[in-house]
This record gives C-alpha cells, sequence and structure tokens, in this order.
C-alpha cells in the first residue's frame, strides 16, 4: 500500500485502487472509510517489541511463549542480552549490620561534605556548598 499526503489531503492506495482517503483535522487526518477497511501489518516481528510490551520478561520467560503460541507469528526468540538488564536484575548486597559506636567528645570526629560546583551562584556568589556533621552530636 501506498499512503500520498497533499497538503490537507491523504490517500491510501493498493495499487490503481484507492483503499481510504481524509481530510487533515487538526493534526490528524481522518479518513472516510470504515475502519474495518484499513488494517496495518508489518513483515518483520520485533522481539524488543515484545519484551517490552510484556515487562520486560525474563530471558528464559519469552522462551518458553513461542512453544505455546502466545506470540503471534514468532516460533523463536533471540533476545539479545543487554548489559542494562543484567544489572537490573542483580540483588541488592546489604550492607553490614555492625553498629559503629560515635565518639563521645565534641568534635573529635567530624564529617565533611562539599557540594557543587552549582550552574547559578547562590546569592553570595559562592558555587559551591559545604557541610559538616559532627559525629557526637549530630550537629550540622
Amino acid at each position: 500500500m501506498k499512503t500520498t499526503f497533499d497538503s490537507d489531503v491523504c490517500k491510501i492506495t493498493n495499487g490503481a485502487m484507492i483503499v481510504a482517503h481524509g481530510k487533515k483535522e487538526g493534526t490528524l487526518y481522518m479518513t472516510s472509510s470504515s475502519a474495518a477497511s484499513i488494517s496495518i501489518s508489518t513483515s518483520e516481528l520485533d522481539v524488543s517489541v515484545w519484551h517490552q510490551r510484556l515487562g520486560h520478561m525474563s530471558k528464559k520467560g519469552m522462551n518458553s511463549m513461542p512453544s505455546k503460541d502466545e506470540l503471534l507469528g514468532l516460533k523463536y526468540l533471540d533476545l539479545d542480552l543487554y548489559e542494562y538488564y543484567v544489572y537490573g536484575k542483580q540483588r541488592k548486597v546489604s550492607f553490614s549490620k555492625v553498629r559503629k559506636t560515635p565518639k563521645e567528645e565534641n568534635l573529635a570526629l567530624v564529617h565533611a561534605d562539599v557540594w557543587g560546583k552549582a550552574s547559578v551562584p547562590f546569592l553570595g556568589g559562592s558555587l559551591y556548598f559545604v557541610t559538616f556533621i559532627d559525629d557526637s552530636t549530630r550537629n550540622v
């Protein structure tokens, strides 16, 4: 089929036969034929589209689908194992449960953090932000 657009008119043809024609209404072209007479098909089925439609299903789950004939037209899936899928499936490792006792003297241990460089200067013209946290009192 061939679709042509000319100013505010579109025409869908199949050889010499006009399948549908329509006029532009706003940003859409509205066809004059019934919806049943217009169909869209693709010659290649993209496995990655099915993978996304099924909520990024696992490779094992995806490979079981064609044998049950649940994916239209697909007999075998060759799903590339993307690196970020592997990272997304990894489990988080928890930190150790050992609690460190805070220092008893004020200012015996101070934690500092620097943030910046800001793209817009602060009111005083500074581009960086520094925090200091006392380990004993947790005062900032």
